[in-house]
């Protein structure tokens, strides 16, 4: 055990920081990051920070970054420091004088109760770290200026229709000397948008995101909270803490993006931030998409979201929509005994080739990269799958060879093996990707330019702008791209079609409806003259929905068999997840059911391992609605 007659020796010793006093004093802060399970840590120093400032303190060896919550005398806490095993560490130095307001810091506690994850973690995911703390500016308290019910509202519709909107919103919140927070969940949606809202306020519009070069992010900081007349604040989620006191309104656009939700722990939405964060300050919150998630919906179904007046419910498209049923076409195979099936119906040939003659562009979607998403043995019908995390492979033929990637933890290997089963050399591969679209458009059409925008041909940000651009300027060419071709389309395209993309309606996601949903409105409002469909699913309604843009029947159907199921938002889901070596996590899992047996839990295996090719088990609570979080179970969550 480290003696406490250490701190004492060392308190004389010199750091960054110059001393003002002689006093020693316990420092009390939130370590600010991800992996640490205490709200709160205690350090000495001889400087007498203020509480909320910012302070680099040695944490693992390394350095990390830390909140102060409290101070006090070393003299005061002296028994209760001799009875601590540990000494306390020195703080390194101060980084920056308060400027994390009150409301901002609750609205960042309340997540982290509903996240059960600790309120440094959820700083660390939603505090900038490209922005130095020398230039963040001291920032008094906001006091909401608004009492009674929170204005929440949604602006639903097509993307030309929400700008007019947020026009207007913008110049109401100027005219009432109030800043605007209009937030994207990536740097490419707030891009498309950028220009056209800056139009006629350009000297008050400022855009924020990581991928600014350092200094340029500094001066628009420092800009932003300089300038006197309110401002547009354009940006992701990680300057959300910009200390700007005027802000009345806080827009979350593209609200049905999954990339609002951080992919680590503690996996917060940053809606669900901003939701708070504007109810503390008594701010304006709006939604806006093309659709939105079916929660947010309902919402606005039990009265607790306005519509503002752009909003639609049935969304009214330039292009002429055909949905063609490909089931049929097979079963026509299938008797004249064809040894293969068209994979282009002959609608959308028809289609491609008026588009080609009128010199006429077209945008093909494709759901997945590579030849066949799925490869199994002919003989004994085993899947192949990755060697690391054991996830189905999928065969792609671009290079000299053919190989099986896994898109899971990117694992890659040659494609010339037999069956890990059975030893056959009959690995066929199922299902349509990108690669097999592109060989059947240049068989049927060997003279149309063909472009392709996914990850395998655009490995970077440059390249994929310049498939976009040649596509755009080269007319009577075909682009035929995944989700990712969506962010580069930035204006109309004469002919759309969505031409492989039943794998989606396999995945086992009660949101996947929803998802598939939206793409094919996307897909549609991309289209200025056609917009194709093929598929061999029964979807029930929603292909119908999607050609009528009929957004309210959709809604309805889809919580109807949400609520049948008890799905979200008729339930509210908490999932535990344990890998690990099988045998370990096996009886782990046990022992973490019995201790939430109160709560009747669900235990099962993830379909595959995860991607360090662990085994993983999964432990499912279902709250009702409402009733998160419960202090109870929060604490044995956090006591995990």
């Amino acid at each position: 055990k480290m003696k406490f007659d250490y701190l004492l020796r060392s308190a004389g010793s010199r750091y960054n920081a110059p001393m003002t006093s002689t006093e020693t004093y316990v420092i009390d802060v939130i370590p600010i990051a991800r992996g640490i399970f205490k709200n709160s840590l205690s350090y000495f120093s001889t400087e007498k920070p203020e509480i909320g400032s910012l302070l680099t303190i040695p944490l693992r060896g390394k350095s990390a970054t830390g909140l102060v919550t409290a101070i006090s005398p070393v003299r005061e806490r002296k028994e209760a420091l001799k009875r601590g095993a540990f000494a306390l560490k020195r703080i390194q130095k101060l980084k920056s004088a308060p400027y994390l307001s009150p409301e901002f810091l609750g609205a960042a506690e309340r997540t982290a109760d509903y996240y059960a994850g600790t309120l440094g973690a959820v700083l660390n995911t939603i505090l900038p770290k490209e922005i130095p703390a020398k230039d963040v500016t001291r920032v008094s308290p906001v006091s909401s200026t608004k009492k009674g019910r929170m204005e929440k509202y949604i602006v639903q519709g097509r993307l030309p229709d929400r700008v007019s909107e947020y026009k207007t919103i913008i110049r109401e919140h100027f005219a009432r000397g109030a800043s605007v927070f209009l937030l994207f969940p990536t740097v490419k949606e707030a891009e498309v948008l950028v220009e056209e809202l800056s139009r006629g306020i350009g000297r008050y519009s400022y855009v924020l995101h990581g991928l600014l070069p350092k200094k340029m992010l500094r001066e628009r900081w420092q800009a932003v909270l300089k300038e006197e007349h309110p401002v547009l604040i354009m940006a992701t989620g990680n300057f959300l803490s910009i200390p700007r006191a005027d802000i009345g309104c806080y827009i979350v656009e593209k609200e049905q993006s999954r990339f609002y939700r951080s992919s680590v722990r503690p996996y917060i939405d940053v809606r669900r931030f901003t939701e708070y964060l504007a109810e503390t300050r008594g701010a304006v919150l709006i939604y806006g998409d093309t659709s939105l998630r079916v929660e947010t919906a309902k919402q606005h179904l039990d009265g607790e979201l306005e519509l503002r007046a752009a909003s639609k419910f049935r969304l009214l498209g330039s292009a002429q929509t055909t949905v063609v049923d490909l089931r049929p076409h097979e079963e026509e195979a299938a008797t004249a005994k064809q040894k293969t099936w068209k994979l282009l119906s002959d609608e959308l040939g028809e289609m491609l080739s008026q588009a080609t003659a009128h010199h006429e562009r077209s945008f093909l979607y494709t759901a997945r990269r590579g030849l066949s998403p799925l490869v199994l043995c002919n003989d004994c019908e085993t899947v192949v799958t990755c060697k690391h995390c054991e996830a189905p492979v999928v065969l792609h033929g671009t290079g000299r060879e053919p190989s099986f990637l896994c898109h899971r933890c990117g694992v890659k290997r040659s494609a010339e093996e037999r069956c890990a089963q059975c030893g056959g050399w009959k690995l066929v591969g199922l299902g349509v990707g990108s690669e097999t679209v592109a060989r059947a458009i240049s068989a049927q059409f060997p003279e149309t330019p063909l472009f392709i925008l996914d990850r395998d041909h655009a490995t970077n940000e440059k390249r994929a702008k310049e498939i976009a651009e040649k596509f755009y300027e080269t007319p009577g060419s075909i682009l035929l791209g995944t989700e990712m071709a969506l962010f580069y389309l930035t204006r109309q395209v004469e002919n759309v079609a969505a031409v492989a993309f039943d794998s989606l309606f396999a995945v086992p996601d009660f949101r996947m409806q929803e998802r598939i949903f939206h793409l094919l409105l996307e897909l549609r409002g991309r289209a200025a003259g056609r917009f194709l469909i093929q598929s061999r699913v029964e979807p029930g309604k929603l292909f119908e929905h999607v050609a009528q843009g009929n957004l309210g029947d959709f809604y309805k159907v889809d919580l109807a068999m949400r609520e049948k199921l008890r799905y979200p938002p008729f339930t509210t889901h908490i999932r535990l997840t344990l890998s690990g070596e099988r045998s370990k996590i096996t009886e782990a899992m046990r022992e973490l059911k019995e201790a939430f047996a109160h709560w009747e839990p669900l235990s099962f295996p993830a379909l595959f391992k995860n991607a360090r090719g662990e085994y993983a088990f999964h432990l499912l609570l279902s709250l009702s609605p409402g009733t998160w979080p419960k202090r109870e179970l929060l604490e044995k969550l956090r006591a995990l």
